[in-house]
């Protein structure tokens, strides 16, 4: 049997170290999904608690910092970061929705009490073409989310319904019809701050520890 011998290396040449693997806590695959995942849903949560009347909407105000912040400039930024990782679903979708709590924020806390004072209560109308607005985003996003995991179908389903149901409410005047998108609000955000600890943890650990659902056929 012949054996196929390595050649002699010269004296004095470099040796090359070999590059080590990343730990499993420094891989960027799941980082950027776990970060634009818990923006979106820490802010709807705390917007849910509003609409599901959990909480008076004079205390709306609270929700802007964390809208601006978190889910308007730092979701933006995990949705550059999907660009990079030529994820375009998530790309689409992080920077789709952090524009979303950016207008939100504008529109609520610069706006919206101004067209009060000067319309009353005929500015829901306003209020649902905005929101109508965005669940026919939230729509589109729900379609092509068909191809992605169960965790994150059933967020984005559950976003449209919300959008829906405010929407409906907004336009007829009718609060018990918001008070049910604020429902189904709060169960999206619920279920969108698991998908993005899911990504957090099974990406720190390198394996799955809380599962996300296979992908739709």
């Amino acid at each position: 049997m012949t054996t196929v011998q390595s050649e002699p290396r010269q004296a004095g040449s470099p040796v090359e170290a070999p590059i080590p693997e990343p730990a499993p806590s420094s891989r960027p695959s799941s980082a950027y999904l776990a970060l634009g995942y818990l923006c979106f849903s820490t802010t709807l949560f705390i917007l849910a608690v509003f609409h599901a009347g959990l909480v008076s909407f004079n205390f709306i105000v609270a929700v802007f910092p964390t809208a601006i912040f978190f889910g308007g400039v730092a979701q933006f930024i995990a949705g550059i970061w999907a660009f990079s990782q030529r994820n375009f679903f998530a790309a689409v979708t992080f920077t789709s929705f952090a524009a979303f709590w950016l207008s939100y924020s504008l529109y609520t806390w610069l706006f919206l009490p101004q067209l009060v004072a000067n319309f009353g209560n005929s500015v829901t109308a306003a209020t649902g073409s905005f929101t109508l607005a965005w669940g026919l985003v939230a729509l589109f996003v729900t379609v092509a989310a068909r191809r992605q995991n169960r965790a994150v179908f059933g967020l984005l389903v559950l976003t449209t319904l919300m959008y829906s149901f405010i929407t409906i409410g907004q336009y007829a005047v009718a609060p018990p019809v918001d008070l049910v998108g604020g429902v189904f609000a709060l169960v999206a955000a619920l279920l969108g701050l698991y998908t993005g600890a899911a990504y957090l943890i099974n990406g720190s650990y390198g394996r799955v520890v809380l599962p996300l659902g296979e992908p739709r056929s």
